[in-house]
C-alpha cells in the first residue's frame, strides 16, 4: 500500500468522525436552537485540527460585519448559559504562573503609548444637546464650566442655578435645594426652596415645617410677593 493511499484513508476516517460528531450534536440540539454546553463541546471536538483558509476567514468576517443579534437569539444564549460554571471559578494562579506572566510582559510597549486622544466636546460632538442633559436621578444639568461648583465635566444642576439667580449669590455645597412638588425637572422658581443644611431639609421632609431663619429661599412666598 502506497503512502498516498494511507494518507487518503486516514483523511476519510477523520472526516467520517467529524460528520458523526456533527450529527450527534444536531440531534441534541433543542427545538429552539439553544446551544447547550454538550452541543458546543461536540462541535469543538469535531473541529479540532481543522484550519480555515484566509479566503474563508475573510468571508466569515464580511458576513459578521454589521450583524445585530436578535432579542430571541440573546434569550436563547442566556438560557443556554444558565447554571454553567466556569472551569476557572474558585481557582487562583500560582506564584510561578504569576512570575511567568510578569516576565512575558517585560519590554512590551503598550499600544496607546505616545498616542494623543482628543476629546470632541461641545457642538462638534454627535451627542450634543445644546448644553442641557438629564442625569440618572432625573435632574436637569446645564453646561457651566466656569461655575465654581460644577462637576468634573462642567455641568451643574439647573434648579441650583435658578435659586442662585433669585438670591444673587452662589449656593454652597452644604446648602440644599428642594423641589416642592417632588418633580425633579420642574425648575420653576415658585416650585423651589433652599435650606441651610441637610438636617433642616430632612426635618422639613418629615414634618413639612421649617423656621424662617433656616431657609435661604422659599419660592412659595418670594415668587408671589
Amino acid at each position: 500500500m502506497s503512502l498516498a493511499t494511507e494518507i487518503a484513508k486516514k483523511e476519510i476516517k477523520r472526516r467520517s468522525k467529524i460528520s458523526i460528531a456533527l450529527k450527534k450534536a444536531h440531534k441534541n440540539h433543542s427545538e429552539h436552537y439553544i446551544h447547550t454546553i454538550d452541543w458546543k463541546n461536540n462541535i469543538s471536538k469535531a473541529l479540532v485540527g481543522i484550519k480555515r483558509s484566509k479566503e474563508t476567514r475573510k468571508k466569515m468576517s464580511v458576513a459578521k460585519n454589521g450583524y445585530i443579534m436578535s432579542e430571541e437569539h440573546r434569550k436563547n444564549l442566556s438560557n443556554a448559559m444558565k447554571g454553567h460554571v466556569s472551569p476557572r471559578k474558585g481557582k487562583h494562579l500560582s506564584e510561578k504562573t504569576k512570575m511567568k506572566m510578569s516576565e512575558s510582559k517585560k519590554g512590551s510597549i503598550p499600544w496607546n503609548k505616545g498616542k494623543e486622544f482628543l476629546a470632541i466636546r461641545g457642538a462638534n460632538n454627535n451627542n450634543w444637546k445644546g448644553g442641557r442633559m438629564k442625569d440618572k436621578r432625573g435632574y436637569i444639568l446645564v453646561l457651566m464650566p466656569k461655575h465654581p461648583f460644577c462637576n468634573s465635566i462642567g455641568y451643574i444642576r439647573e434648579h441650583r442655578l435658578i435659586i442662585e439667580k433669585q438670591i444673587g449669590r452662589y449656593l454652597h455645597k452644604f446648602e440644599v435645594a428642594h423641589h416642592i412638588n417632588r418633580i425633579k425637572n420642574d425648575n420653576r422658581p415658585e416650585n423651589l426652596m433652599a435650606f441651610k443644611n441637610h438636617s433642616i431639609h430632612k426635618k422639613f421632609e418629615k414634618s413639612g415645617k421649617v423656621k424662617i431663619d433656616e431657609l435661604i429661599f422659599d419660592g412659595r412666598i418670594q415668587c408671589h410677593l
